[in-house]
């Protein structure tokens, strides 16, 4: 049956293919220089002995009989996940999945493959041996040693949640009674109670998979209450992105505070442990602290380029700013100053497309006939480039 999957061989992401015994029975060339490993080591292995799910669904790939081989069987739609995977060399290699199922014959269900796309996925912007934590965008965390957080221990949102809260008060001893209620504002005091003593060791497992919950090194208790630990072994994306734009704007040299800006920028991936529960008023008042300073931070760097005279480069700044913020005055005010300029024809173009955009997505309004010429204007036509 593997012949048909033959012009797979060349594709550019990595493929793998597993049988209804639970094999692997493809792997092209991709997929070997990913891992690292031959076809001939890994052809008719347990596919299971090399990858362990990453994703917050319930499909544990690292195991034999996961719910991903059943839905398949059964032909039901797989959403992407992640897998973390483990080299040749012994690395942990973090991996975008896409399956898709194939069976030669409908009525034998014996027959279905499931085929695995795979992508690696660029390595986190965080410094080597120590716990990393990725606030900025979906929540992902690193352990020293490279590996990602995953698995069953870490699945839970409760989990994840917990160890959101504690990272935006980092250093700062929380009450078991404030993390309940912030964690489960509707159960009762009782049931609060049950579910934080299982949370907690499962946060604990997660960080730290060899380690007694008690022991751990990372999520402390000081008498009645709990906190993250403030020393450096323990790296945040949320303090990297503050620390920097902190250090931009006190750098007298222009071109250096662009690229620290620029750097800063770089770790904001989206607004705060996007994909949690609302329910952690704390996490919403970072998240909008956060995004706030994100804005500010779009709008400095486009006006450090303006006094470099590279307006091209400010006017892509004013409309990240706009994209975030559709109604944010200050981003809308510069952007409309800059389009004034008599020499900066191309910057009328991109202020008119903008507001083009801005009513049809907000107002719902057509553009009359006569101004419809700025539909012409296509991103990027004048080589910007992101943060």
């Amino acid at each position: 049956m593997d012949t048909w999957l033959q012009p797979l061989a060349g594709a550019g992401d990595g493929v793998l293919a597993i049988d209804n015994n639970q094999r692997i029975i493809f792997w092209n060339e991709a997929a070997r220089e990913i891992l690292g490993y031959e076809a001939e080591a890994v052809l008719g292995q347990p596919y299971w002995q090399f990858f362990e799910v990453c994703s917050p669904q319930e499909t544990l790939l690292s195991r034999p009989g996961c719910s991903l081989i059943r839905q398949a069987l059964q032909g039901q739609s797989i959403p992407p996940f992640r897998l973390d995977a483990r080299s040749q060399k012994g690395n942990h290699v973090l991996l975008e999945v896409s399956a898709i199922t194939f069976s030669e014959k409908e009525t034998t269900p014996e027959e279905t493959v499931l085929v695995l796309y795979c992508r690696q996925l660029a390595a986190p912007m965080c410094p080597a041996g120590k716990l990393c934590l990725h606030l900025l965008g979906p929540l992902h965390v690193w352990r020293p040693d490279g590996s990602p957080v995953c698995g069953r221990n870490w699945q839970p949102m409760a989990v994840q949640t917990l160890l959101a809260i504690l990272a935006v008060r980092r250093g700062d001893t929380m009450s078991e009674q404030e993390l309940q209620f912030h964690l489960w504002p509707d159960n009762t005091p009782e049931e609060r109670r049950q579910k934080f003593k299982s949370t907690l060791a499962n946060l604990r497992l997660s960080l730290e998979p060899h380690v007694p919950p008690t022991q751990s090194a990372y999520v402390l208790q000081k008498h009645s209450g709990f906190y993250l630990t403030n020393t450096p072994c323990c790296w945040l994306d949320v303090e990297a992105f503050e620390l920097g734009v902190c250090r931009a704007r006190l750098e007298t040299n222009l071109v250096e505070a662009i690229s620290q800006y620029r750097q800063a920028l770089r770790l904001y991936r989206g607004p705060l442990v996007i994909g949690l529960p609302e329910t952690a008023v704390c996490l919403h008042q970072e998240r909008v602290r956060l995004q706030q300073l994100y804005l500010e931070a779009l709008e400095e760097v486009g006006l450090l380029f303006e006094k470099l005279g590279r307006c091209h480069d400010a006017l892509w700044y004013y409309c990240l700013a706009l994209n975030v913020d559709p109604d944010r005055v200050n981003a809308r005010r510069l952007l409309y100053r800059l389009q004034q300029s008599d020499d900066d024809q191309q910057g009328r173009l991109v202020y008119s497309q903008w507001l083009v955009n801005a009513l049809k997505s907000q107002l719902d309004a057509v553009v009359a006939p006569e101004t419809s010429f700025v539909d012409d204007f296509e991103p990027g036509e004048f080589g910007y480039e992101t943060a």
